[in-house]
């Protein structure tokens, strides 16, 4: 599959409320679960894609307790990147 720069190209912005934060991580939880297989494919992972599942719930659990819209805000900016 060739992948289109621009198809993940996203505007930097900021939260405006915790609604918002919220929505905006679990839509970037949901792009990481779906991409699981691609990422398995291609990094020729020998590793069934339920652990890196596993592994993308854990970062994202690593981070459930930040208290600063800020804060989330950069860790979803880190998100993207690692995901593009």
């Amino acid at each position: 599959m060739v992948i289109n720069p621009t198809y993940l190209a996203q505007r930097t912005r900021s939260s405006t409320s915790w609604s918002d934060a919220k929505t905006r991580v679990t839509k970037s939880y949901r792009d990481w679960l779906r991409a699981s297989p691609e990422i398995q494919q291609m990094y020729s992972l020998n590793m069934p894609v339920s652990q890196i599942r596993t592994k993308i719930r854990q970062e994202f659990e690593r981070h459930r307790y930040v208290s600063q819209i800020k804060t989330v805000d950069v860790l979803l900016f880190n998100s993207h990147q690692e995901f593009q």
